[in-house]
C-alpha cells in the first residue's frame, strides 16, 4: 500500500460564560513524495494545526493553551 497524503484536522472547544462555547478548527493536507516518512508527515501536520488553532485563540479573546 502506497500513502501519497495524510490529513489531520483539530478541534478546540473552550466553555466560555452563559453556557457559550468557544470552537476553532484547523486541518491540513500534507502530500508524500516517495520516500517520505509518514510518521514524519503526521507530526508536521500536527504541528501545524495546532499552531494554527494556537493563533486563532487571543483573536478570539480565549485564554492561551
Amino acid at each position: 500500500m502506497e500513502i501519497r497524503e495524510i490529513s489531520v484536522d483539530m478541534l478546540y472547544t473552550k466553555s466560555l460564560p452563559n453556557y457559550e462555547n468557544l470552537k476553532l478548527e484547523a486541518g491540513v493536507t500534507v502530500a508524500l513524495a516517495p520516500g517520505d516518512s509518514v510518521e514524519e508527515a503526521y507530526d508536521k501536520a500536527w504541528k501545524l494545526a495546532r499552531g494554527q488553532v494556537r493563533a486563532q485563540i487571543p483573536a478570539k479573546g480565549a485564554p492561551p493553551v
